[in-house]
């Protein structure tokens, strides 16, 4: 049997595209190194209870920019905007990547 834990449901908003780290850095190094803005590139989520439940995910492909769902066996795209699906009270990780100043978007 496990303790009184429960998972907390709460959405938490989070930007698919721009994320700006620059203000929450202080190493002057890191900040000489370009700008600090992360783009997410996939999203872990969990359904269900501290005891147990179900994964999934979302992914970015970064060939084409496609948001595509994955459900076990089943693969499918997003169409439209992907932030209605990805950002929801179900994400669990979340995984970025660091903006290439080099390379425009």
């Amino acid at each position: 049997m496990f303790g009184g834990g429960q998972k907390i449901d709460t959405v938490v908003d989070f930007p698919l595209e721009g994320l700006d780290m620059s203000g929450l850095i202080n190493s002057e190094e890191q900040k000489l190194a370009g700008p600090l803005i992360y783009d997410c590139f996939a999203v872990s989520n969990h359904m269900g209870g501290c005891g147990g439940g179900h994964y999934t995910a979302y992914g970015k492909s970064p060939i084409t920019g496609q948001w595509s769902s994955f459900n076990d066996s089943h693969v499918s795209k997003i169409s439209g905007d992907p932030s209605g699906k990805v950002v929801s009270d179900s994400a669990y990780s979340l995984f970025y990547r660091r903006r290439d100043p080099n390379v425009d978007l």
